[in-house]
């Protein structure tokens, strides 16, 4: 069976983790405030502790997370390579109201 170059692009961001979801942040999208992103590891640490009874390997993505979007520079590469078919989609268009075809998410910021 073949792929198409939407599929394939669909598998491979399913491989990487969206860090703003294991935080559970600000909807699952990127924010730049080291507050909240601080807040929201706190509460997800305590819900997954394994010495409160959590999973140590949700507690390892949660230690992940944290380490990546606290980082200033892990954090650009990081949003980069997530929303990258949207950066790059938005580079090939000229208008301001089109969609993305691969991802459908709106070109606008």
């Amino acid at each position: 069976m073949k792929l198409t170059k939407t599929q394939l692009t669909r598998l491979i961001k399913e491989e990487l983790t969206n860090y703003y979801a294991v935080l559970k942040v600000n909807n699952n999208r990127p924010t730049g405030d080291t507050d909240i992103i601080k807040k929201a590891y706190r509460s997800q640490a305590m819900a997954n502790h394994p010495d409160r009874g959590g999973d140590s390997k949700k507690m390892k993505m949660v230690n992940n997370a944290k380490d990546v979007l606290l980082n200033p520079g892990n954090k650009k590469k990081y949003d980069q390579e997530l929303y990258k078919d949207t950066i790059d989609c938005k580079s090939r268009s000229r208008s301001g109201d089109a969609f993305c075809a691969d991802t459908g998410l709106p070109l606008d910021d």
